[in-house]
C-alpha cells in the first residue's frame, strides 16, 4: 500500500466498487466512544471488549479521563484510516473551564498521520487518522471483524452531557478505508447508525458495536476503491 493513501482521501479521488465488498448495514464498520475510568500507561494499546463498551457515567465531575475513539466490526482486510468529526457541550482548553459542561484538554492520535481541521478538537470539527503503510490494523475485534484504537481524548465532564462521534464537518462524511484500499462511507446509516456517543451523568451513550442497524440502498454507493 502506498503511503500516498491519506492524499487520495483527502482530494476525493474514488471510484464506485462494487457492492459485494459488504452485503449488508451489519458487516460495515462503525466508530464507537468509550471512556473507562482507567489510568493507563499506554492508552494507545488499550483493546477492550468492543460490544460491552462503559458508554454511561453517573459520578460528575468526571474528572482528567481518556475518552477513546474506536472502530469495531472493521473489514477483514484490516483497517489503515478513517474520518469522522466530533461534537459535545462545551470547550476545547487546554486550561480548563469549570463552567462547561465538557472541558476537552487535548487529543492524542494513536495512527501514524493525522489532518485536522482548524480547532480540532473543539466541537463541531473533525479530523482525518491514517496508519503507516506497514502498520494495517489486523487485529481482531471482540465482536468480529478487525479492531482499530484511534486515540484519545483528555477530559472533565462538570455536568450531565453527551458527547458524539458526527460526520466530518468539512466533507459531511465518516468513512473507514481499508488495507486494499476500499473505503466504507458510514454516514447514511438508519436505526442509530454506526457513529457512537458516550454519556456523563445520567444522560446515555450509544455504542454501535453491539447495535443492530439497517442501511439505505444509496449508502451502497458510498463503498468506493481509491483510484
Amino acid at each position: 500500500m502506498s503511503r500516498q493513501f491519506p492524499f487520495l482521501v483527502l482530494l476525493g479521488v474514488l471510484i464506485p466498487a462494487s457492492p459485494a465488498l459488504a452485503s449488508r448495514a451489519e458487516d460495515l464498520p462503525r466508530i464507537a466512544l468509550h471512556a473507562p475510568n482507567i489510568q493507563f500507561k499506554n492508552p494507545c494499546a488499550y483493546y477492550p471488549n468492543t460490544e460491552a463498551l462503559a458508554i454511561q457515567h453517573a459520578a460528575l465531575p468526571f474528572e482528567n479521563v481518556f475518552t477513546f475513539v474506536l472502530i469495531c466490526n472493521g473489514p477483514e482486510a484490516g483497517i489503515s484510516g478513517f474520518q469522522f468529526g466530533i461534537d459535545y457541550p462545551g470547550v476545547f482548553n487546554p486550561n480548563g473551564d469549570p463552567n462547561a459542561d465538557i472541558v476537552v484538554y487535548g487529543f492524542t492520535s494513536c495512527g501514524y498521520l493525522s489532518f485536522d481541521s482548524a480547532g480540532w478538537p473543539a466541537p463541531g470539527t473533525g479530523t482525518l487518522i491514517t496508519w503507516y503503510y506497514n502498520d494495517c490494523q489486523l487485529r481482531a475485534d471482540t465482536g468480529g471483524g478487525t479492531f482499530a484504537n484511534a486515540g484519545y481524548f483528555y477530559l472533565t465532564a462538570y455536568h450531565p452531557a453527551t458527547m458524539r462521534i458526527v460526520p466530518r464537518p468539512s466533507d459531511h462524511r465518516a468513512s473507514v478505508a481499508d488495507c486494499s484500499n476500499v473505503s466504507y462511507d458510514i454516514t447514511d446509516v438508519l436505526d442509530g447508525g454506526l457513529l457512537g456517543s458516550v454519556g456523563f451523568g445520567p444522560t446515555a451513550g450509544y455504542n454501535p458495536c453491539a447495535a443492530s442497524v439497517s442501511v439505505e440502498p444509496t449508502t451502497w454507493s458510498g463503498i468506493k476503491r481509491l483510484h
